[in-house]
């Protein structure tokens, strides 16, 4: 085996979800000062699309498209430049490296491994929805793998805002799937998690009656009709929402419970009450008989 083939390959690590960062190794990068310069959005692309890499038409769509430019192809090539020269500087690619081939550009440089969050979260999440059987452990996988949105700092560009709508979705289902699943298993439990975990990051009505399905499931009921309280008055003053009326049948479910508790504690405390009896030469209250006792 050729002793090259036995090096270890470094790592680069880009997150995307729910924030940006880059690590070589575990140790983070400071390729530019955010997300949003020219060279950093470059360097996005080529990390999102790896080892496929992305068409020189492509790049200038997603990062001149709005701007009034007449040579848009020649600060393309500037960006590469100075990019090419930060992860050099970085210790990601080699000298030789190139980030242009023929129009196709990527980040590609021997024994470099490219690590992308949301591509591993899309790849877990496509498999788990394939299955029919055994989704439980691969949909927990995805559902817990996404963090927060696709690329929240560059929220303006059309084509990172596409991407955060089509993730957003592809999560939901995931966690439609998953929840249902955890419902039909009666793992209250993980489907309370679940949900709350969600509201994290989606504070939406539907996932408020999720949150409340698994604490109705468990019987819960104090801390349901708290929850209920408490989502009601997020949805109508904070959002001005009025609840769905999948929300307003749990809260009618949970407020029915709670009468239907009072009754019994009052049946109850009629039970504990000492009866009248005729039996013997006295017969009083616990309450008489101490008030007596004390007299005497």
């Amino acid at each position: 085996m050729p002793a090259a083939s036995k090096e270890k390959k470094r790592v680069l690590s880009v997150q995307m979800l729910g924030g940006y960062s880059v690590a070589l190794d575990g140790k983070d990068l400071k390729l530019s000062k955010g997300a949003g310069g020219k060279s950093a959005r470059l360097f996005i692309l080529l990390a999102y699309h790896g080892e496929e890499g992305v068409s020189r038409q492509e790049i200038l769509d997603c990062l001149y498209a709005d701007e009034d430019c007449a040579d848009d192809a020649g600060n393309l090539r500037v960006a590469v430049f100075r990019l090419k020269k930060q992860l050099v500087e970085a210790g990601v690619l080699e000298p030789s490296d190139s980030i242009n081939v023929r129009g196709l550009f990527r980040l590609a440089s021997e024994g470099l491994e490219l690590s992308v969050d949301v591509r591993q979260f899309e790849e877990a999440a496509e498999k788990a929805l394939k299955l029919q059987d055994d989704q439980e452990e691969l949909l927990e996988q995805a559902c817990r793998m996404y963090v927060g949105e696709f690329l929240p700092s560059l929220s303006g560009d059309m084509w990172a805002a596409g991407k955060q709508a089509m993730y957003q979705n592809l999560y939901f289902t995931c966690v439609r799937r998953y929840l249902k699943l955890l419902d039909s298993k009666e793992k209250y439990g993980k489907m309370l998690l679940t949900a709350r975990n969600v509201l994290r990051l989606y504070p939406y009505d539907e996932w408020y009656v999720a949150e409340l399905d698994a604490l109705i499931g468990m019987g819960r009921w104090k801390e349901a009709r708290d929850t209920a309280r408490r989502s009601t008055e997020s949805l109508m003053e904070r959002m001005g929402l009025w609840p769905s009326e999948e929300l307003e049948k749990r809260i009618l479910k949970i407020n029915s419970q709670a009468q239907g508790s009072f009754k019994s504690l009052q049946e109850i405390q009629s039970e504990l009450e000492e009866k009248k009896s005729d039996e013997g030469a006295f017969s009083c209250s616990y309450d008489s008989f101490m008030g007596t006792y004390q007299y005497e």
